[in-house]
This record gives structure tokens, C-alpha cells and sequence, in this order.
């Protein structure tokens, strides 16, 4: 039984492990879209500056 017991735990660890990193993935992952969409933004911003300028 104290076996099966610490063979859970064991995996129970692991998965613990696992779901950090994919927590710290998640963040980095999130991190990135909002430089992209921050880096879109400052581009559309400077095409509607130019659009401004032709006209």
C-alpha cells in the first residue's frame, strides 16, 4: 500500500512540474502577443500618420 501511495505522489509531483512550465509558457507566450500587438499598433499608428500627410 505505502508504495502505491508513493508512486502517487511521485506522479503527483511530476504533474505539478509539468503544470509550472506550462504556466511560465503560457506567460512568456502572452508576453510576446502583446509586444506584437503593441509593435502592430505603433505600425497602423504610422500609417495613419502618412495617410494624414498625403492628403
Amino acid at each position: 500500500m505505502k508504495a502505491i501511495f508513493y508512486k502517487l505522489k511521485g506522479n503527483a509531483r511530476q504533474q505539478e512540474g509539468k503544470v509550472n512550465i506550462t504556466v511560465k509558457e503560457l506567460s512568456e507566450s502572452i508576453q510576446a502577443i502583446q509586444s506584437a500587438e503593441s509593435q502592430f499598433e505603433q505600425f497602423l499608428n504610422l500609417l495613419e500618420a502618412n495617410d494624414d500627410s498625403d492628403s
